[in-house]
């Protein structure tokens, strides 16, 4: 049976579904792990170790990203499905070997910082490139819906990560975390690859496979995706600082925010957004670019006034905001990719830009962390952020001005 790219049937929906619940237990998990920090640092002894503790927390956010590539070239060569599948069980098995095997902060690294990691960016990825795979005229929207599983994961299990480590201590909590993370095996299930139409399989045969070489250099040679590295990598040195920073920024001004109701707000913007903006961007598609700068360049605006925000509730609007804007980070990108390269250099070219991000990033929080310890206060970080905000978003205002030269407009690819 052939499924035809213009007509959205049940096993689409499937699909979506599936990688909704991808997106809201792993992003969920791993956005809310800086909850279990604090009893972590606790744990191994204090404030002399939250320095250590926060390598933990970067390579939970870094590793997935650098694992791209690789990732990307395993599912190019076996399936999503199957990449899927190994990384949902990493995930699992991680949370569980917290619980048991975790004694130093060394441990902690190895099995938090990579295999966890390692497991995540096993799911993540075929999760968001199998939507690609299976939407063509509703790309965007249905991207948004199935990203918008991490705000939703972001908003819910925060205050249940409080719960549990209330309740059964951090150990215990990390159990129940991989038994929450195995439902992700189920998902992974769903991502069978899909069949090319005859036509497809007859333009293969006919042109010449490229090598990993010949890909790279179209691909490094597009003046339009270089502009989508440059973007992202300015953005994503400063994106999760709001997500580090805000509830202490909130405790340092003395403000109250019971629960972490400004990380949960983003959470909840968050989900709203990807929704919104992938609706508008499936009927924008001309001006998907556009869409991306604008939001970005609102949320550097509103993060460069955020020091002067002098009530608790100016904070929570804010987080709303911020989340709502910086949706576009995950709705855009490969719609972004596809608009530069075509659909049948995604997965590479999506590998690219994601270990861009993760390198990014993994120099980004240490230095606006660093920036804090000089000034003793987070204004300078929240400032600074804004402003890398500002540039990611104005520079992508030159797109119109790269038109790129033999795009690949091939439809499907699996």
């Amino acid at each position: 049976m052939k499924l035809d790219f213009e007509h959205i049937n049940l096993y689409k929906c499937l699909i979506v579904i599936g990688s909704f619940v991808v997106y809201f237990i792993a992003d969920g998990v791993s956005l809310s792990f800086g909850i279990f920090t604090r009893e972590l640092i606790e744990h191994f002894n204090g404030n002399d170790r939250e320095g250590l503790m926060f390598v933990t927390t970067g390579l939970l956010q870094a590793v997935p990203l650098f694992l791209s590539p690789l990732v990307c070239y395993l599912i190019e060569k076996y399936n999503c499905r199957i990449i899927a599948i190994i990384g949902s069980c990493l995930v699992a098995l991680s949370f569980i070997l917290t619980r048991f095997i975790v004694s130093n902060l060394i441990s902690l690294n190895l099995v938090v910082g990579v295999m966890l990691s390692s497991g995540l960016a096993m799911i993540y990825i075929p999760a968001y490139l199998i939507i690609s795979y299976y939407f063509d005229k509703k790309r965007a929207l249905a991207t948004g819906i199935a990203v918008s599983g991490s705000g939703l994961g972001l908003f819910v299990l925060s205050p249940v990560s409080e719960y549990l480590i209330a309740e059964y201590g951090w150990m215990d909590a990390c159990f129940l975390f991989g038994a929450i993370c195995s439902h992700t095996f189920i998902s992974a299930c769903l991502f069978r690859p899909l069949e090319k139409k005859n036509s497809e399989k007859e333009n293969c045969q006919e042109s010449p496979k490229r090598s990993l070489k010949e890909e790279l250099g179209i691909i490094v040679s597009n003046k339009r995706f270089l502009l989508i590295n440059f973007s992202y990598f300015v953005l994503s040195f400063v994106i999760i600082a709001p997500y580090n920073f805000l509830p202490s920024h909130i405790k340092h001004r003395r403000y109250h925010d019971p629960n972490s109701i400004s990380i949960s707000l983003i959470g909840l913007s968050t989900l709203i957004g990807q929704i919104a903006i992938g609706f508008v961007a499936d009927f924008c598609k001309s001006y998907t670019w556009l869409i991306y700068s604008l939001s970005i360049i609102f949320s550097g605006f509103i993060t460069c006034a955020l020091p002067w925000l002098n009530n608790v509730y100016y904070v929570f609007v804010y987080s709303f905001l911020f989340g709502f804007a910086t949706s576009v980070n995950y709705v855009l990108q490969s719609s972004l990719v596809i608009d530069s390269l075509g659909l049948a250099n995604l997965t590479l070219a999506f590998g690219i830009l994601q270990f861009v991000q993760g390198f990014s990033i993994l120099l980004g929080s240490p230095l606006l962390g660093k920036l804090k310890d000089l000034t003793g206060d987070y204004d300078k970080s929240f400032f600074t952020s804004g402003l890398l905000m500002l540039i990611s978003g104005f520079s992508l205002l030159i797109w119109p001005l790269l038109r790129n030269k033999n795009k690949n407009k091939s439809k499907y690819f699996i």
